[in-house]
């Protein structure tokens, strides 16, 4: 039987898929298998349901199956592979219109879940809630909230504006860069993140690597990020699954990100080598009673 292995990494690339269709390489594998990524779908249809025909798949495996719905919907249409397991380790979505969606695609689908002793190996990270409060005016208060309710860009560029975040993170960095290990700090614009890192080079360039990760970072610092760094500045969809670093001891989320960007940001960390527990660091601004019920 022939197997298939879709990932949303082009790390792959379709040399591998060429490979396969011209039989120069056999494995020596019982098994037929190739990795695919996922645009080879959509540029190429007809290659890739000739492929299909040509081998007979019997088994088709998709990585962060919640992020290609799409991808999923045209794959299915298009073959008749008898047998599919869709990998994620977070359906939920905090989107409510997408989280119906992916309710309704996958309503048929079988759910596997790890054993309770296999979930007890993986709880190695610490969630730690870091209160402060900096005491908005009423003007300042209702400015972070919208028509929709709570608005997380104004919110946090009224944090930065006040400088009271910045004097809470400079305690909390005393603390933790006692404890060795990487430092990951999300936020949610990229002018934070440069703003971070311009405060945090003088403090702490002598004695750390440090790098910054968001769209427009070029590919020498993103080596830095993933190879070198011990302080990492990041917007969280430039962390985003898929993103493995060694040895991250501490993750600071700085905004009151929902549930699901919070599972995200602190699966970033990894068991570390000591076999020591990560630390999640949630900064809770207690002014905004929407912030401390959250």
């Amino acid at each position: 039987m022939a197997h298939f292995y879709f990932s949303s990494s082009q790390t792959y690339t379709q040399n591998i898929l060429l490979t396969c269709l011209n039989f120069s390489h056999l494995n020596t594998s019982p098994y037929l298998y190739t990795f695919l990524f996922h645009n080879l779908i959509h540029r190429k249809p007809d290659l890739f349901t000739d492929m299909i025909r040509r081998f007979g798949f019997g088994l088709k495996i998709v990585d962060e199956a919640h992020k290609h719905p799409a991808t999923i919907t045209k794959m299915n249409a298009l073959t008749n592979i008898p047998r599919s397991i869709y990998m994620s380790a977070e359906f939920r979505r905090a989107n409510r219109q997408m989280d119906k969606f992916l309710f309704s695609t996958f309503f048929n689908t079988n759910v596997l879940k790890p054993e309770d002793k296999f979930i007890d190996d993986f709880k190695y990270t610490v969630g730690v809630v870091v209160e402060y409060n900096s005491f908005p005016s009423d003007v300042e208060h209702d400015g972070c909230f919208g028509r929709r309710g709570f608005a997380e860009f104004p919110y946090m560029r009224y944090q930065y504006e006040k400088g009271t975040i910045l004097n809470v993170l400079d305690e909390l960095m005393l603390t933790i860069t006692k404890i060795p290990g990487k430092i990951i700090i999300f936020t949610n614009l990229i002018e934070h993140v440069d703003l971070l890192f311009s405060h945090f080079v003088p403090l702490y360039g002598q004695s750390r690597k440090i790098a910054r990760l968001y769209g427009d970072v070029d590919d020498a610092e993103r080596s830095i990020v993933t190879n070198d760094a011990d302080l990492i500045i990041s917007t969280y969809k430039s962390l985003d699954t898929g993103t493995d670093i060694r040895n991250i001891k501490h993750i600071v989320s700085t905004v009151p990100v929902d549930i699901i960007t919070d599972n995200q940001a602190a699966g970033r960390s990894r068991p570390l080598d000591d076999g020591s527990n990560a630390f999640y660091y949630i900064l809770s601004d207690v002014g905004f009673k929407y912030v401390k019920k959250k």
